[in-house]
């Protein structure tokens, strides 16, 4: 059953939808449109079965229909819990769901070295959520601001949009820094198994020029043994012919007509 809509409207003429899925984090997908680098996340609770469907919507599991509408009794929008949709002008929330998607990709938070309990998903989920609303809020507290009746209400939400941005600077720091650990450690691994390839490598390289070096300093000397013979040899065969070369000019001389 799908229970959320696509939010990105209509595709631009002459586009495809583009769609960027990260296999360890399947609660978050990135889409965006053919030759534009930004686009849009789907985001969705990953306590729920989903699945994130190629235009946007969300599908939930069998039998899970019921259990999702139980949990949103009384709420004004059970889609909007179920998932959100981030575009690039919600700044805070698309700052977080670009931190995730960067952390799902590193090879060390996919083999749960860095978060071995899996609490980016829940942690994103929630954060993302009270960014939007946080927004909203402060759209809302602007606009009553307006409003002589409204004014001490309106410093109210404000003073609380306040703390919760405080709140959610310490996610987005968290998680900027869970990046920089994923990295440094991805950069750690690659950097040693380069290293260990080439100690491998030199290692290689000193047998065979060992075996080489032992095989040749044998037959050069061998080698080097009957050259010696074969050049004296044929200095010995040179200075012969040379000789006899000399001795038949000098017969011929003395064969001469008149001499």
């Amino acid at each position: 059953m799908v229970i959320s809509s696509p939010a990105a409207g209509p595709a631009p003429e002459g586009r495809s939808r583009v769609r960027d899925d990260f296999p360890a984090m399947p609660s978050v997908v990135h889409f965006r449109w053919h030759g534009d680098q930004h686009g849009w996340f789907v985001v969705v609770d990953p306590d729920t079965r989903h699945r994130i469907l190629d235009d946007g919507s969300v599908q939930t599991g069998p039998g899970l229909v019921s259990t999702v509408v139980a949990a949103f009794v009384g709420s004004a929008d059970r889609r909007a819990r179920l998932s959100r949709t981030v575009h690039p002008h919600d700044e805070r929330a698309w700052r977080l769901c670009d931190l995730a998607a960067q952390i799902a990709i590193c090879p060390t938070w996919n083999d749960g070295t860095v978060d071995v309990n899996r609490q980016l998903p829940a942690i994103l989920w929630s954060a993302v959520g009270r960014a939007l609303a946080v927004e909203q809020r402060r759209a809302d507290g602007e606009q009553a601001l307006e409003h002589e009746s409204l004014r001490d209400a309106a410093h109210e939400t404000m003073t609380r949009v306040r703390d919760e941005e405080r709140s959610l600077d310490e996610v987005e720091r968290s998680l900027r820094e869970v990046l920089t650990a994923a990295t440094a450690i991805r950069q750690r691994r690659e950097d040693a198994a380069r290293a260990e390839a080439a100690e491998q490598a030199r290692s290689a390289e000193e047998l065979e020029l060992r075996r080489r070096l032992d095989i040749a300093a044998v037959d050069d000397t061998s080698e080097s043994d009957r050259q010696a013979d074969r050049t004296a040899g044929l200095a010995a065969e040179v200075t012969a012919v040379s000789t006899l070369l000399a001795d038949a000019d000098r017969m011929l001389r003395d064969i001469e007509p008149g001499r």
